[in-house]
């Protein structure tokens, strides 16, 4: 029998070169929270970020809707009242348009 132990090293260099080829090429591409290409979450406010803006102008009791790619509605409770914010997605962030009472 002859020992293929320069090939099996050969083999195992080149399918961890492989793993890290790959890893990087994943780094670059990016995802949620992570540097590198474009984040398709941003491409429009989500559910969480749409409640935090609300928490953060005091509307508790939230529920989202989607009513467009780049515009979400958060009904809740303010100060009492029932109240309607209108975000929308501008420059990759979200931001509040209106505010209404109901």
């Amino acid at each position: 029998m002859t020992s293929n132990r320069p090939e099996t090293l050969a083999a195992i260099v080149l399918v961890a070169a492989g793993i890290f080829a790959s890893v990087a090429v994943a780094q670059q591409a990016g995802g949620p929270g992570q540097t590198g290409g474009k984040d398709f979450q941003t491409e429009w406010c989500t559910r969480y970020e749409a409640l935090t803006m609300a928490a953060s102008y005091g509307i508790r009791q939230g529920r989202t809707e989607q009513v467009a790619n780049n515009r979400m509605v958060v009904v809740g409770m303010r100060k009492g009242e029932r109240v309607k914010m209108t975000l929308e997605n501008a420059f990759d962030h979200c931001q509040v348009v209106k505010l209404d009472t109901i």
